[in-house]
Parts: C-alpha cells; sequence; structure tokens
C-alpha cells in the first residue's frame, strides 16, 4: 500500500513540477495536447498505446491548477457536457481522434494542424525531437511551427 501510495504522489509531483514549469516559461494563451486520460466509452479506439497514455495522464489533474494554461482535450473533461450540452460533439470529437494517434510524431502533426503549442508524452524514445522540458516520466514537446 505504501509502494502505491509513494507512485501515486510521484505521479501527481511530476504534473505539478510541468504545470509551474508551463506557468513560468510559456506564453498565457499556450495549449497543450496531453495525454487525454482513460480510454473507457470509446470502444475500438483504445488499444495497448491507450494504456500507455492513461498511466501517462495519472496526476494531472493538478495541472491546470498549477499551470493556469488550457489542455486541447482530457476525458475528465467531458463533465462540462452536463452544463453546455452543445459541447459535447466537439469534445467526443477531439477525444476520439487524440486516442487514435499512434505515436509522438502523429501527436505534433495533429498539435500543429490544430495551432497548439506543447505536446506532453512519454520520455522513452528512441528517434524524435529532444523534449523542451522533462519532468520524471512527462516530456513536453514544442510544436513545430508554432
Amino acid at each position: 500500500a505504501v509502494t502505491w501510495e509513494r507512485t501515486v504522489v510521484a505521479r501527481r509531483d511530476d504534473w505539478q513540477a510541468l504545470g509551474e514549469w508551463a506557468r513560468a516559461n510559456t506564453p498565457e494563451r499556450a495549449k497543450f495536447l496531453v495525454p487525454p486520460g482513460a480510454s473507457r466509452g470509446l470502444g475500438s479506439v483504445a488499444s495497448a498505446r491507450s494504456a500507455e497514455q492513461d498511466r501517462l495522464f495519472e496526476g494531472f489533474s493538478v495541472f491546470a491548477y498549477f499551470s493556469h494554461r488550457q489542455d486541447w482535450v482530457s476525458r475528465p473533461a467531458g463533465a462540462a457536457v452536463m452544463w453546455a450540452p452543445a459541447y459535447y460533439w466537439t469534445w467526443h470529437t477531439r477525444l476520439a481522434e487524440v486516442q487514435g494517434l499512434a505515436d509522438l510524431a502523429d501527436r505534433l502533426r495533429y498539435a500543429a494542424r490544430h495551432g497548439l503549442s506543447y505536446v506532453v508524452d512519454g520520455c522513452v524514445r528512441d528517434v524524435g525531437p529532444a523534449p523542451r522540458a522533462r519532468f520524471g516520466r512527462l516530456c513536453v514537446y514544442d510544436v513545430p511551427g508554432t
């Protein structure tokens, strides 16, 4: 139990450090493509790569508080449809699109098409761009052309 508790705290701490860095080092209007969260409810979109992204998402709940920055989409943001039902299709479409992205290169291309500034992904990469910043298991990548 203690080991799991430390793991949860460490994952939250990664997101807190990333959020504090984002607040100090990125423009206020910067938008982040983050791992979207648990893939429940998306049927065939869920896969092993979704499971990897789900693990990266753990601890994300503190990001907005510390960063004062927007993320493009996350599963918990779907709760907003209770107050703004018209948002459902925007949220669902974005979530399904992001869940379907295969790797960092896909996520960077997607972020560029949508005018996002940064992609948060895992740090273990054999190829690809160097991260702008690293926080434990999380790396921040600049989106080319933004």
